[in-house]
């Protein structure tokens, strides 16, 4: 069981050194677009429908369509990135649980109950805004163990209202009374909802920022 859960930390830091690389990749082209002197959604043509004279054409559309394929490379190794997290929190679990002593009495049972439903079709009515989403996750932390995912889009956190209140929410929680969490997965277009509860020394291991 430890030899697979070396190859599945190594399949999941391999996937992470991926997707890093991807993001660094953006974050250049997007600084080279930039220093055209043109963005992502600005015209390249003029108010009577030439080209610009101020800026390279030919370059900047190349830019785009790169930005394009390496932004739907990252979906990809987002999607990858899910087996390997719910590959090492599983095994670690197993582990942990092979270690208890079978006689031991005394052992309490500090596991939580992470309850999650799916609504695949969300409600066409629905104008849901979303608080924050999760750029980063860590197999560590509690949000792996919940099931979250990168990219993931809180609709709802207990009350909070925006990224500011939402550490609050976290902290006023207990086990008897987890935080309500709606997420928004626009991998799968579904909402996910989960009941969370971060124990004293862990964390939620997610790299929260604003949409």
């Amino acid at each position: 069981m430890e030899a697979q859960l070396q190859k599945s930390l190594a399949d999941l830091e391999r996937v992470q050194q991926q997707r890093a690389s991807i993001e660094k990749q953006i974050d250049d082209y997007t600084k080279k677009l930039n220093g055209l002197g043109v963005n992502r959604s600005e015209s390249l043509v003029d108010d009577e429908g030439y080209p610009r004279g101020d800026i390279d054409i030919h370059a900047a559309r190349e830019i785009r369509v790169t930005l394009i394929r390496l932004e739907n490379d990252l979906v990809d190794v987002n999607e990858q990135l899910q087996a390997p997290l719910n590959s090492v929190f599983q095994l670690k679990r197993a582990i942990q649980q092979a270690e208890l002593k079978p006689n031991d009495t005394n052992q309490q049972d500090t596991s939580i109950d992470y309850s999650k439903s799916e609504n695949s079709i969300p409600d066409p009515n629905a104008k849901i805004t979303p608080i924050a989403k999760i750029r980063q996750l860590s197999s560590e932390g509690i949000g792996a163990a919940v099931g979250f995912a990168v990219d993931d889009q809180f609709v709802k956190f207990g009350k909070a209202t925006n990224l500011a209140t939402l550490a609050n929410e976290l902290k006023a929680a207990t086990e008897e009374s987890p935080v309500d969490v709606r997420v928004y997965r626009p991998v799968s277009q579904k909402y996910l909802d989960f009941k969370v509860y971060v124990p004293p020394g862990k964390s939620l291991g997610c790299h929260i920022v604003p949409v």
